[in-house]
Order: structure tokens, then C-alpha cells, then sequence
């Protein structure tokens, strides 16, 4: 509708209308596209970080980076503040560094809020051996099922416990519980030790042997030791009581260690030197050769891995794993074949 008042402060009733109409419409207009803008808003999913920072927690921690695989947990928690896994990732980051006070906090905190976390009661009970709590550290493993790896620390701790009263059958029972996770040391020492009790050397030896080359532990290579010894397998028997007096030096069985090794020095006599370690495989197998000292100390990894059958020779270059130069007056390549052991002494500097 045409207004003829043009007129400034002239009331105009057709204009207030086209007003009013322009301001329903102008209202209805951004209404819709509220709506509409709103709508496609909604649909945008926000993402949960959680599972990618908990997947890179873990892989940096397994990487050995402690620093970023603390941070990635940290921001887990700050989402989600009883979040298990976070807390077991931070425990373990603790025990990593070692700090054991704050990863058992973190720990009973991850088992406390997700109770399907057991690996922790296990890593506590670890952290009780280590204090030389085992008592306490039995209450632990005992509450992990078994499944769990740390189901083997108990029954292979009984079995401990049952040989220092002299009840072997009983020992027996639970060294065989212990290798239902055949990964796990401690069953195959367990039963090379009642083995050996029995005069069974070989037998001993093989289970001996399984124990050593899963974990090194003193008591493992004392048992390869003296297995070796009583099946007259001097050569081995000399390295390992060596190894095993570098590795338990306060030891209380290190004075008949020694006394072996006395016995051993006069059979053997000296080693022929050689320029490089040499052996030959019949077959393809994983093989571990490194050097040693007189001492029995570690010095050097030359090769580990899997190698086709054939002959071999590898030189060593009389450094240490830092590069140094070799501490000792004596150097032996030992050859490590699973079911066997080559030991030789050499020179360094081929």
C-alpha cells in the first residue's frame, strides 16, 4: 500500500505493518537457519581421545620413553579420572624409574577401579620381593587368576617355601602349576632342582638350562653349573660357576661354588686360544654368542638371533658394550644353542 505521508514524525499506519510483516519474516528467516545450522552442528560427533592417548601411553612405554608415556596418561586422567588402565600404565611408568612408593599408590588404584586389571596385584607382589616382603607379596599373587602370568610367582614361591621344609612332593605340585606359563623361569628351576635331588643330572640339566636362558637368575645358573659338574661337563661348568659368582657375590653358596671351581681349574688346565669364535650348526636355530671375562662379568653381545645351519666364525674387537676397552686378562666366546652351550677362549682385537 502507497503512504502519501512522506512527512518526518508523521504516523503512517500501512508502514508499520510492512514493519511488523518485515520483522516476522527477518525472525522466522533466522529461526530456520538456527535450526538448520544447529542440526548439522549436532551431527558432528565429539571425539573420544582416550583409547588413542591409553595406545600411545602404552607404545612409548614399552619404547622406553617414560617422560611422553606419562604424559599421554595424564591426559587420560584429567578426562577420566578413575580411569584403570591409566593408572596401571602410571604405576608401571613409577616402577619403570624406580620409584616404587608412587607406582604401588598408582597401582591399587587401577585394581581398585577396574578389578579386571590383576596384572597389577601381580606387579605389586613383585614390588614386595624386591623389599624382601614375601610374605606380603604371596597375598598379591595370590589374588591374580590364572591366566595371569603372575600366577606362576605364586605357585613357584610355594614350591620355595615347600622345599625349605623338606616336603617335595608338595613343592613338586606347585612347580608344575607354575609351568602352566612355560615363559616363566622359576617352574623349570623348580623341577631341575628336585631333579637333581634325585641324582637325575640330565634331567636337571635340561630344566636348568630352560630356566637360565628365560632369566639368568644366580640360582638358575648355579643349578646349570652344578648339573654340568655332575654330569662331568667341565668346560660349561667352569664358565657358569664363573657367571654365576659375578652375578651373586655375597652369595652363601658361593664358597662350594668355589671349591667346584677349584676342582674344575685342575681338570680343565688352560684353554687354547683362539683368534675367533667358531662353530658349527647341523641345523637352522636361534643362537646367542657373546664374551666373557675370567671373572664370569658380560662384556660383549657379538650375535643374537636366528642363524641357518653351517659354519661360522665371528671376531671380537676387545671392546666392551660402552665401547671401552675389555677389562680382564682372559676372554671366552660362549655360544649359547638352546640345548647347549660352546665356550672358547679367544683374543680380542680379530
Amino acid at each position: 500500500m502507497y503512504c502519501h505521508h512522506k512527512q518526518k514524525g508523521v504516523f503512517c499506519p500501512s508502514r508499520r505493518k510492512d514493519d511488523v510483516g518485515f520483522f516476522r519474516r527477518t525472525l522466522i528467516v533466522s529461526f530456520l537457519m538456527l535450526l538448520i545450522f544447529g542440526c548439522q552442528t549436532g551431527d558432528k560427533k565429539v571425539v573420544n581421545q582416550t583409547p588413542h592417548h591409553l595406545e600411545k601411553g602404552f607404545s612409548q612405554l614399552n619404547a622406553g620413553n617414560l617422560d611422553s608415556a606419562e604424559d599421554y596418561f595424564r591426559q587420560v586422567l584429567s578426562d577420566e579420572p578413575k580411569n584403570g588402565r591409566a593408572l596401571l600404565g602410571l604405576g608401571e611408568v613409577f616402577l619403570a624409574r624406580g620409584d616404587d612408593y608412587r607406582a604401588e599408590q598408582f597401582l591399587r588404584q587401577a585394581v581398585g577401579n577396574d578389578p579386571s586389571l590383576s596384572i597389577a596385584y601381580g606387579l605389586i607382589g613383585e614390588i614386595y620381593i624386591q623389599r624382601g616382603d614375601e610374605a606380603e607379596a604371596l597375598k598379591f599373587f595370590e589374588k591374580c587368576p590364572p591366566e595371569d602370568p603372575h600366577y606362576a610367582n605364586l605357585h613357584y614361591y610355594l614350591g620355595r617355601r615347600y622345599l625349605e621344609i623338606g616336603e617335595n612332593h608338595l613343592a613338586k605340585d606347585e612347580f608344575e602349576l607354575a609351568l602352566t606359563h612355560p615363559e616363566f623361569w622359576g617352574g623349570h628351576w623348580g623341577m631341575g632342582y628336585l631333579e637333581y635331588q634325585k641324582n637325575n643330572y640330565d634331567d636337571a640339566l635340561t630344566h636348568f638350562r630352560r630356566a637360565a636362558s628365560l632369566n639368568p637368575e644366580p640360582i638358575a645358573l648355579l643349578g646349570l653349573a652344578d648339573a654340568l659338574f655332575a654330569l662331568g661337563k667341565d668346560t660349561q661348568a667352569h664358565f657358569f660357576y664363573l657367571r654365576y659368582m659375578a652375578e651373586a657375590p655375597e652369595s652363601p653358596e658361593r664358597k662350594r661354588a668355589e671349591q667346584n671351581l677349584a676342582q674344575l681349574k685342575e681338570r680343565v688346565g688352560e684353554f687354547a686360544a683362539c683368534e675367533k669364535v667358531t662353530f658349527k650348526l647341523d641345523k637352522d636355530k636361534n643362537v646367542k654368542v657373546a664374551v666373557y671375562n675370567e671373572e664370569g662379568s658380560h662384556l660383549k653381545d657379538l650375535f643374537t638371533g636366528f642363524l641357518c645351519r653351517g659354519n661360522y666364525l665371528m671376531g671380537w674387537d676387545g671392546k666392551d658394550f660402552d665401547g671401552g676397552e675389555a677389562e680382564g686378562s682372559d676372554f671366552y666366546g660362549i655360544v649359547e644353542l638352546g640345548d647347549s652351550t660352546i665356550i672358547q677362549k679367544i683374543e680380542p682385537g680379530n
